[in-house]
């Protein structure tokens, strides 16, 4: 069973418990918060391939110990807010791997699962049942839930931003996607998790996209389908791209005093 199955079950359950007591939402986020614990060790427990040092790792390393703990509920906003800039960026590269690549079936089913599709509806207020819409839809949709500060110069650095990533070669491009899939991007959610805030109908949708995504990259998911792909240095300005983003677009990131939780722990639900 994918831990897709597994989501649709905890949504199963979810709608029998409302029926029965109405009391589905602690269940259904202690099993979500389960599956997360269980997506964690999966990943630390999993052998990993020697491809050796790369500096996009460290990137990676110093983005997941940015201080995310110390962000407050509107900079829940702006993190989504500059996440929807990378999933451009990256839906942009997925279509270049696939082009590259046209007789790859894994990246095809990737592609299947990333854009158009219905894996991530429904959602209140921005996905309807089996609405298929692309993921970086799903987050520009999202964003209008509510407003979000300083988002004309988050739009200004957005752009900028995808300059940076549209000049990187078209190689390395379709090969960021490896480095995305197969345990970076993970460990970015989860340390994204971190935030301690998430009231608000855009701070909730964003968590649920972040788990969700966590889920679908574990183990035998979306990793699995693009070692095809060899990341190397060559990915390492699409990395550092983002990494600058963050840290202009929300500074208090930079601030250090990052908390490593390997947890994902979050509250302030709402």
């Amino acid at each position: 069973m994918r831990i897709g199955d597994r989501t649709a079950h905890c949504r199963l359950t979810r709608f029998q418990i409302v029926n029965k007591n109405g009391s589905c939402f602690s269940v259904c986020t202690f099993v979500d918060d389960l599956l997360l614990s269980l997506a964690w060790y999966t990943m630390i427990a999993a052998p990993q391939a020697d491809i050796g040092p790369f500096e996009f790792e460290g990137v990676i390393d110093a983005i997941c110990g940015m201080a995310w703990n110390r962000l407050n509920n509107d900079e829940v906003l702006q993190v989504a807010k500059i996440y929807y800039y990378f999933s451009v960026q990256f839906r942009e590269n997925l279509e270049i791997a696939c082009r590259l690549r046209p007789r790859d079936t894994n990246l095809a089913a990737l592609r299947r699962d990333e854009c158009a599709t219905d894996n991530l509806s429904p959602w209140p207020a921005v996905a309807a049942e089996g609405e298929k819409m692309d993921h970086d839809e799903f987050m520009r949709r999202l964003l209008r839930l509510q407003p979000v500060c300083d988002e004309d110069y988050l739009t200004a650095l957005g752009a900028n931003y995808l300059s940076r990533a549209r000049a990187v070669d078209d190689r390395a491009r379709a090969h960021s996607i490896a480095s995305y899939e197969d345990g970076g991007l993970s460990r970015v959610f989860m340390a994204m998790l971190r935030m301690p805030h998430w009231y608000g109908q855009g701070q909730r949708a964003f968590r649920y996209f972040l788990k969700q995504h966590i889920q679908f990259d574990t183990g035998n998911g979306h990793g699995a389908l693009t070692r095809c792909l060899e990341a190397d240095d060559s990915i390492l300005p699409v990395w550092s791209a983002f990494h600058d983003l963050l840290r202009a677009g929300v500074p208090r990131l930079a601030a250090g005093g990052g908390v490593a939780d390997p947890t994902g722990a979050h509250h302030g639900e709402a």
